[in-house]
């Protein structure tokens, strides 16, 4: 491994830092998490990315009133508590610390956390078995009811229900709702039934999803990105309203490896084999903006889109990133390459403006 530098603990290698699973903007900076927990900042001037340490190995983090706040393994903790943390004049400052069940018999260590989202005022954690809620200091508990899926998770909190989009690479992901009173869990998905191989709209063996926000067509519902490049590439984006699924839009890759141009649909809707595949999403007015691997999509409810390239970007050793944008920043990730056969993939992080 090479040595990048040093950091609050120690010399920071360049072995998976690419490997990103959360990237937010905080402190006129893009904050990103690798899935291995290094924490890295990066400024729109800088040259070099600065080393985050938070006092321990960070679980996940998200963003409450402009600042960004961090789920630990304090190294001085036995594994039975994490630790939330938050940033005050650029100190690091202990909030909560939060219980952690011990290992069931035949388990080797506790469970880690799926996902963290800040969530008006408080913050609200998912594990394989319970949702936690933390507020104001106090912690508030609901065991599951169902199985979860596993895999890259991306959340989106209502004031009812916790929406949590599931990437598995080539082995798919899919969507599921938690009821936050109740605790159950629900599978979203609508596939093409009969013995036909990933058709439908949203199918939980087939579709990894990547983005999701609320719809701003319709009231209490939400939108979600599909994409997947392994060797070829799927995907589209859809709305979920009451768990009925709507395919918004969708674009053939009829020149790509696998494209449709020859080869007949593989699903009614006229979708191909071969699709675009997307990830990132945004609210932006009465539009979303869905990063797709060759551009930029303007969605719009009726189901068309204007497209634009995707911008040029600039290698601030060892990531690169976009600012050029009003409102957001792109950011490439290698994380997919763990679960599929495909090359680097772009973020969207929310800056506000």
């Amino acid at each position: 491994m090479v040595a990048l530098g040093c950091g609050a603990a120690g010399q920071l290698y360049a072995s998976d830092e690419t490997f990103l699973k959360r990237a937010v903007w905080s402190e006129d900076r893009a904050w990103l998490l690798s899935d291995s927990g290094q924490m890295f900042s990066v400024a729109e001037k800088d040259t070099a990315p600065r080393f985050e340490y938070a006092g321990a190995n960070v679980l996940d983090m998200c963003v409450a009133d402009g600042q960004v706040r961090v789920l630990v393994q304090k190294e001085d903790y036995p594994y039975d508590r994490w630790q939330l943390r938050h940033r005050e004049g650029g100190q690091w400052v202990d909030d909560t610390a939060i219980p952690v069940e011990q290992p069931k018999p035949g388990e080797a260590v506790p469970p880690e956390p799926m996902a963290m989202v800040c969530d008006g005022g408080g913050v609200t954690i998912l594990t394989h078995d319970r949702l936690l809620t933390v507020t104001g200091g106090k912690i508030a508990g609901i065991g599951l009811v169902g199985k979860t899926g596993f895999g890259i998770a991306t959340v989106l909190a209502t004031p009812h229900t916790l929406y949590v989009g599931y990437n598995k690479g080539e082995w798919g992901g899919g969507l599921q709702s938690i009821d936050r009173v109740s605790g159950a869990v629900k599978r979203i998905e609508k596939d093409g039934g009969g013995d036909s191989l990933c058709v439908g709209p949203l199918n939980t063996d087939c579709d990894p999803v990547n983005g999701l926000v609320p719809s701003p067509w319709h009231a209490d519902c939400v939108v979600a990105s599909i994409g997947l490049i392994h060797m070829a590439p799927h995907g589209r984006v859809v709305e979920v309203c009451d768990g009925d699924i709507r395919r918004v839009y969708f674009k053939n890759d009829d020149d790509g490896f696998g494209g449709n141009k020859d080869a007949s649909v593989r699903d009614p809707s006229g979708e191909g084999y071969s699709t675009v595949a997307f990830y990132g999403l945004a609210v932006d007015g009465k539009d979303v903006l869905a990063i797709g691997m060759d551009g930029l999509y303007h969605v719009q409810g009726d189901g068309t889109a204007v497209v634009e390239p995707l911008p040029k970007f600039t290698k601030i050793a060892p990531f690169w990133l976009n600012f050029d944008r009003q409102g957001m920043v792109l950011v490439m990730t290698s994380i997919n390459r763990r679960a599929a056969v495909g090359g680097a993939t772009p973020m969207l992080i929310s800056r506000p403006h």
